[in-house]
């Protein structure tokens, strides 16, 4: 073999196998490898590289005394890697080859490709490790490698990704150890890494007191989140990542002792965005990690993720700690998890440990903590005591049971004269079975005496819950809520008895039907019927339907439908209505109230209510309608038909209604008094006022109104006045008790009343007849007014003469005026005409006016102006006050 055959072997075996070393040492230590590399491939690399690596193919293009340079090398090391070398460039000097050492090797166009897996043990021919113990080697006799452009095919989960790279690898002058700069871009980022590799003394190299080893760093900046989700799934998936991730590592790996050692690890994600179809689920501000190894071999970390956006809340994470590897590997970890609700103002702060620990296929978990909550109401916060929780995890392998618990003190909390109080609340269940194929358990929990009030009102109930929950393959859980002795009680009413059973489920979906039972309604001590509602599950909602069952009026039936929402808005909103209920004729309205004794009525009722529970807190809304109803006092001969009126009440909760409502009726009669086609608006404005914005009724033959009124309860007197117009003077006469009258004629007017203390009082009513309109009066019973008169005295022919006018009497003008005095109406009518026929008297030279004792002719008046004065008790003119009074 000649001097330039052996010189061109001697090149290669060195350069390839230095370059398989390097490249396998840098490229396959990235990350995940790396441990692999050093404690598996690398010894057997070292001790006998010439074995392992196969030479498949080579070319020389040329041969010189300072260079040589090939092409198409194709290297091989069987289950690891395949290296194809499009240009190597070779220099040294003869000098240098006389000793044994050349010069620089430069590499371009790269190709290594690594096995989709490493599982394989690499083959050599390696001497067993026992009989060369303390042999270490020597590096290739060469100054520098240079691979200026390069292509690394990773296989990583589904995909093999296509790296670029360059690299750089120095060797000492005294062979003990060298320098590697490496330049990478995996999926897009940029990966540098460095490495110093000391291998300390052997035959013919400087004795060195550094321990044989490799330090190196790694940094990695710009790694999109969407390149390693292949990583995290191998099914397709429909999510989408964005963000990027920085990180750094430094450790070293000692040749003598097959032990590698982190330095320094750090992780940082930032402004991460989960999307699925497009649409955002998740953002944050990003992720911090670090991690290292401490004088004892164990690896303490600090974990810090900053508030992260989705799903409903805000969660923030910190945690530390330390992992401890060697025979047995356990952790030990304070943690603390935040969580804001994005839209509840609810908060709930996790503080706890955490102890897990894995000897073989065996292993242990547990985690014990406290939870606070708290509740946020524009700048005030609610807190709830401290709850504590936990957990205790125990397997083999796969297969494991859970144990948990959860313990909530009684808590008080008060807001906005709200009082909540409860008892301890105990919830506990157990999850077991196989990672591998489902993960099933049970839960329970008790929370009694819950007791809520505000203003007066108190609502108390007992809960407890039981279900059965699957964790693995897909979460489900069936859960039933049970609810016993609830009770609510007003002032007013109360009910009490209530129950409830509801099926809840996970996923949400449409879950079976429970029921909401209240069996008793009480107010007034009477029992006004029960309820009785369909309660099931609809998604993340709960829906309530069934209805009201009236006990008090035969029959009555409203319809009843509900929805709470836990987590979106409104949270409660519900209605309630009845259609068309009759009242049957002549129901006995004592039932109701014993005030209304002797009183029955009948109708038709129509009504609905709406209600909404949202964050401007609880609005409600109502309308009815009534028709055709009657009112009836037989007792005292009163009564009221034709009964029709509509409310609405745009916000029921403080009584607030629409302008402009209405009642009317056809008739309002008691004993001889008669008011026909009343009219009635109003407006009410919660228990502060009630407006009535015009009253208009039918009396007499004609029209009375009234302009607005303002009602308050603490105004005890009250003015109005009444505009009368083409009322029946006669029946006024009638009404007034004054006499049985007959014949044509209107009067109109104002009557001014006032009203105080329940007491009403006439001040100058004045009814007068319209000029040019006059009419007949004829007074039935006129010779009462003679009642009392001494029978020759001057007054007594004058009042004669006014109740014979009186029985026909044609008038061209005629006034009637009211003013009350105590308990007396002095009344006085006016009236200017004449007779209608000749009077009973004649005149006397000697006597004057005289009246005629035997039947004649007698005289006619013309030109009369009578004035006619009496006095009625106030009650006899009032007798309506006394209608559905409390008095008998």
């Amino acid at each position: 073999m000649d001097i330039e055959t052996a010189m061109n072997r001697t090149i290669i075996k060195y350069t390839t196998t230095a370059l398989a070393v390097l490249i396998t040492l840098v490229l396959l230590g990235w990350f995940v490898l790396l441990p692999v590399v050093l404690t598996g491939i690398l010894p057997g690399l070292v001790n006998d590289a010439q074995e392992v690596v196969e030479l498949r193919s080579c070319s020389v293009r040329m041969v010189g005394l300072s260079e040589t340079s090939l092409h198409g090398v194709v290297l091989s090391v069987p289950g690891v890697a395949e290296l194809e070398i499009g240009q190597m460039d070779v220099t040294y000097s003869l000098a240098g080859l006389r000793n044994g050492r050349i010069g620089d090797v430069r590499i371009a166009d790269v190709r290594l490709e690594l096995a989709p897996s490493l599982d394989q043990p690499v083959k050599t021919n390696t001497p067993d490790r026992a009989a060369t113990e303390g042999a270490l080697p020597a590096l290739p006799p060469l100054n520098r490698i240079v691979i200026s452009s390069g292509m690394l095919h990773l296989p990583l989960g589904q995909e093999v990704h296509a790296i670029p790279f360059s690299l750089e690898f120095t060797t000492a002058s005294d062979r003990s150890g060298g320098k590697l700069a490496l330049l990478a871009a995996p999926m897009g980022a940029t990966l540098s890494a460095k490495a110093s590799l000391q291998l300390g003394a052997y035959p013919g190299v400087t004795p060195s007191d550094a321990a044989p080893g490799v330090t190196m760093s790694i940094n990695l900046k710009g790694l999109a989140l969407q390149q390693l989700l292949p990583l995290l799934s191998s099914s397709s998936s429909d999510l989408t990542l964005h963000g990027q991730t920085t990180a750094s590592a430094d450790g070293s790996y000692n040749l003598s002792t097959g032990k590698f050692r982190l330095g320094q690890f750090t992780l940082s994600i930032d402004s991460p965005v989960i999307l699925e179809k497009g649409k955002v689920l998740a953002s944050g501000q990003g992720l911090q990690a670090s991690l290292h190894q401490d004088a004892k071999d164990g690896f303490p970390f600090t974990l810090e993720m900053l508030p992260l956006h989705g799903f409903g809340a805000s969660t923030g994470l910190r945690a530390q700690g330390r992992v401890q590897t060697g025979d047995a590997t356990s952790l030990e970890a304070d943690y603390t998890l935040e969580q804001h609700g994005d839209e509840f103002p609810v908060k709930a702060l996790l503080s706890g440990a955490l102890r897990a620990s894995q000897e073989t296929d065996n292993w242990t978990a547990s985690t014990i903590g406290d939870i606070q909550g708290a509740f946020r109401s524009g700048e005030d916060k609610v807190l709830m005591d401290n709850a504590t929780y936990a957990l205790n995890a125990r397997g083999r392998g796969d297969d494991g049971t859970l144990d948990w618990g959860l313990f909530l003190p009684p808590q008080q909390l008060t807001k906005a004269g709200i009082d909540l109080k409860t008892e301890a609340l105990r919830a506990s269940g157990t999850l077991s079975g196989s990672l591998s194929s489902s993960i099933t358990g049970t839960v329970q929990g008790i929370l009694p005496k819950v007791r809520l009030s505000s203003d007066g009102i108190e609502a108390r109930a007992d809960f407890n819950l039981r279900g059965t929950v699957r964790a693995l393959p897909e979460p489900e859980a069936a859960i039933t809520l049970i609810g016993r002795n609830i009770s609510i009680k007003t002032p007013q009413a109360q009910v009490s008895k209530g129950t409830l059973t509801l099926p809840l489920a996970y996923p949400p979906t449409k879950a079976n039907k429970g029921t909401l039972s209240i069996p008793v309604i009480k107010a007034m001590d009477r029992q006004w019927g029960q309820l009785q509602l369909d309660v099931r599950q609809d998604r993340q909602s709960v829906l309530l339907d069934g209805a009201y069952l009236g006990a008090l009026l035969p029959g009555l039936r409203a319809e009843i439908s509900a929805r709470i929402n836990p987590v979106s808005i409104p949270l409660f909103e519900a209605s309630a209505k009845v259609d068309g209920y009759a009242l049957p004729p002549g129901f006995e309205l004592v039932t109701l109230t014993p005030e209304l004794t002797n009183i029955t009525g009948s109708g038709t009722l129509s009504a609905q209510t709406k209600m909404r529970y949202g964050p401007s807190g609880l609005v409600a809304t109502g309308q009815a309608q009534i028709t055709n109803g009657i009112i009836e006092d037989i007792k005292r001969d009163a009564r009221i038909s034709g009964i029709n009126a509509s409310l609405n009440m745009p916000n029921l909760l403080e009584l607030q209604s629409a302008p402009l409502q209405r009642l009317a009726f056809d008739q309002v009669s008691y004993k001889d008094i008669s008011i026909n086609d009343g009219h009635l608006l109003f407006q009410l404005n919660g228990s502060k006022e009630t407006i009535i914005e015009g009253v208009r009724f039918r009396w007499l033959g004609g029209l009375i109104q009234s302009l607005p009124l303002r009602l308050t309860p603490d105004q005890t007197d009250y003015e109005l006045t009444l505009y009368c117009s083409d009322l029946s003077i006669t029946q006024l006469l009638s009404q007034l008790g004054f006499a049985q009258a007959s014949g044509e004629g209107k009067i109109s007017g104002k009557i001014p009343v006032r009203i105080k203390d329940g007491q009403v009082t006439f001040d100058e009513a004045e009814l007068q007849s319209s000029p040019e309109e006059g009419g007949r009066i004829m007074v039935e019973q006129a010779d009462s007014l003679l009642s009392g008169v001494p029978p020759g005295s001057p007054q007594y022919v004058q009042m004669k003469i006014a109740s014979e006018a009186l029985k026909s009497f044609e008038y061209k003008w005629a006034k009637v005026t009211a003013t009350s005095e105590g308990e007396t109406l002095k009344v006085q009518l006016q009236l200017d005409g004449q007779p209608a026929e000749n009077l009973p008297f004649e005149y006397s030279e000697d006597y004057g006016l005289v009246e005629l004792k035997t039947a004649g002719q007698g005289m006619k008046f013309q030109g009369i102006r009578l004035d006619v004065n009496f006095n009625l008790p106030l009650d006899r003119m009032l007798r309506l006050r006394k209608l559905f009074s409390k008095e008998q």
